[in-house]
């Protein structure tokens, strides 16, 4: 899968399947001295963004495979609000 990983364990939320928006690099607006990614020229956008109905046929099968999974977090390699479609 692109743009699914774990399942992870969370003490805080359990089981807990992971959703990349920016598999192929670094997106974020920031370049924190903290980050635990790469230092990278800051974006205000994720390049070559996957679309929606990609990340939603990998959700469906990860869920067939793995169906106690407790919560799905969005994230990303960098800020996952820059992804231009995170409302749908």
């Amino acid at each position: 899968m692109r743009y699914i990983f774990g399942p992870v364990n969370s003490r805080r939320f359990g089981l807990s399947l992971g959703i990349d928006l920016s598999p192929e690099q670094k997106a974020c607006n920031f370049d924190c001295i903290y980050c635990e990614l790469r230092a990278a020229k800051p974006l205000d956008h994720i390049p070559n963004p996957p679309k929606v109905e990609d990340i939603i046929k990998e959700v469906k099968e990860a869920l067939f495979k793995y169906p106690d999974i407790d919560v799905i977090t969005i994230t990303s390699n960098g800020e996952p609000t820059l992804y231009k479609d995170l409302d749908r």
